[in-house]
Formats: structure tokens, C-alpha cells, sequence
């Protein structure tokens, strides 16, 4: 009588069929990932009181210096005063 596929293996590797087949080859991505309800819960809870603020006199400032650039490239044959 000729031994099955699985005695065959179960003699080379006696390990084999101890475990399923998916948790024996997983990539480390797989193995190292985090299900995506745990990371959604976990962006849910961040605290953001430290992350950058934008503050209204930066906002005006910018402000400011976009209208001044537009003003500036309108006169773009002109290199500004004293020259010729």
C-alpha cells in the first residue's frame, strides 16, 4: 500500500498540518498590519490641541503678499524706481 500525499509529508515535515496553511505563509505586511476599524478608532481619539495651529495675522499677512505679488506682476515691463 502506497503512503497518502500527507503521511508522505507528515514523515519529511513533522510539523506539517499543525497549522492552516494561511498562518503559515503570510508576508510581513499582512503579519504587520493593523485591521482597518482599530486604526479608524484610533484616529477617531488623536488629540490634536498640539498639532499647528493657523493663526488669523498669518493668514492676513499671506494675504497681503499675494495681492502685493499680483500687483507687481501686472507692471512686468517696469523694473521698479530709478531705473531706465
Amino acid at each position: 500500500m502506497k503512503p497518502t500525499t500527507e503521511q508522505s509529508y507528515a514523515k519529511i515535515f513533522p510539523m506539517y498540518g499543525l497549522w492552516s496553511e494561511d498562518a503559515i505563509f503570510k508576508s510581513t505586511k499582512t503579519a504587520m498590519s493593523v485591521p482597518d476599524h482599530v486604526m479608524k478608532e484610533e484616529l477617531a481619539n488623536v488629540n490634536t490641541s498640539h498639532f499647528k495651529v493657523m493663526y488669523k495675522e498669518k493668514e492676513f499677512m499671506e494675504e497681503m503678499l499675494k495681492a502685493k505679488n499680483m500687483m507687481g506682476n501686472k507692471n512686468t515691463g517696469a523694473k521698479g524706481p530709478g531705473h531706465k
